[in-house]
């Protein structure tokens, strides 16, 4: 497992730099220098000492929000596509309709060539994903963004802030299955932890306590919404929601 989270972690310090350059290119957004390479770190006991309830309700406020802007962009049909539907749409555009593809075989030729890109060292790291273990890297994924977005905000401008925010909202496109209104969605959850950074930063004058703090809120709510998608996905649960449901609108 720990040569997993070092492939993982090289791999993201990579994207990491990746993005940087990017955003500094395109979006002009200068963020402190080395920041993935500060020497601070989260794992779920330092999580689960630091965790109370005050980032659990930033956390939970998060959510509402994002649940907010995905049911108002989801009343613009064109931001229910994601980048997958969007080429698949195009593609079949130029097919005969017996040919056509649809896309949940998009979806298994994106699958495949990232799988063999893993092998080949070339592409996201899926392989690690099957160890039992993997749970672990869940607060480092969250520290990682945090430090990537938010660590040095307090010296941006609004508009870079902003811009951030945009970016991280972006990013999430990476995944094509994820409807474009998802990923504005994030762009404004990717605001609202900037706020929070500042809001933190401000409270305690430490702007690494504070990353870390927003990372224990990040990571708080991969929580919930993880628990959300097993808790709808698992039929049992379902089912079972369906019936408090029901109770509650009798």
């Amino acid at each position: 497992m720990t040569t997993a989270l070092q492939r993982l972690g090289t791999y993201l310090d990579a994207v990491g730099s990746g993005y940087r350059n990017l955003f500094r290119s395109v979006l002009s957004i200068k963020p402190k220098s080395n920041e993935l390479s500060i020497p601070i770190n989260l794992s779920w006991k330092a999580y689960g000492e630091n965790c109370s309830y005050q980032h659990v309700a930033l956390a939970i406020l998060g959510l509402a929000i994002l649940f907010g802007v995905v049911k108002l962009g989801n009343k613009v049909e064109v931001l229910k596509y994601s980048p997958l539907t969007l080429v698949v749409a195009l593609f079949n555009l130029a097919l005969p309709p017996s040919s056509q593809i649809d896309n949940t075989q998009a979806f298994l030729v994106f699958v495949l060539l990232a799988t063999l890109l893993t092998v080949f060292g070339k592409g996201p790291l899926v392989i690690p994903a099957i160890d039992a273990r993997v749970y672990k890297i869940l607060p480092y994924l969250a520290l990682k963004e945090e430090l990537m977005f938010r660590y040095g905000a307090e010296a941006w401008s609004w508009w870079g802030r902003l811009r951030s925010a945009i970016c991280f909202g972006l990013m999430h496109l990476a995944l094509p299955i994820l409807p474009f209104s998802i990923a504005i969605a994030l762009g404004v959850l990717g605001f609202y932890f900037t706020i929070s950074y500042l809001w933190l930063e401000r409270k305690t004058r430490n702007p690494l306590l504070a990353v870390r703090d927003v990372a224990i809120v990040h990571t708080t709510y991969n929580i919930i919404v993880f628990g959300l998608f097993l808790l709808l996905t698992t039929r049992p649960l379902s089912a079972m929601v369906a019936q408090l449901a029901k109770f509650l609108s009798e």
